[in-house]
């Protein structure tokens, strides 16, 4: 199978049902192309990319400690819309956005790790499992 080679990505549609998006790129030669994906390829994608980048980013420069990390420009915690979660969401300077669904466990557990421990005497981090 020949591969299909992106240069960059130019833009993106989202199809008004929300059935599909299309990624508009150019390739090494400059034509411009696209790709449409189906709804449920863009949640494999969301969910595989981080990954992706991550073994990419290892391998670019072979050192397996390296991490893909975003700086964090504001967050907000919200009850969730099922009354029972929380939401823990982080957005970042370059519009990316995250969320998490914690429950009230989760969310009392890691504001008491966060107020009970110092963070320096974990250099291998402080977990919540």
């Amino acid at each position: 199978m020949d591969p299909i080679a992106m240069d960059s990505l130019t833009t993106y549609e989202v199809a008004s049902d929300g059935s599909a998006v299309r990624l508009h790129f150019v390739d090494p030669e400059g034509i411009a192309r696209s790709l449409q994906v189906p709804f449920a390829g863009l949640q494999q994608l969301t969910l595989t990319m981080p990954k992706i980048m991550e073994e990419a980013l290892r391998a670019s420069y072979r050192d397996p400690t390296l991490r893909l990390v975003h700086a964090v420009t504001s967050w907000v915690i919200e009850r969730a819309s099922d009354g029972r979660n929380w939401l823990l969401s982080f957005s970042t300077p370059d519009h990316f956005s995250i969320s998490f669904a914690l429950t009230d466990g989760d969310l009392n557990g890691l504001s008491s790790l966060l107020n009970d421990y110092e963070l320096e005497a974990f250099p291998y981090g402080l977990r919540m499992q």
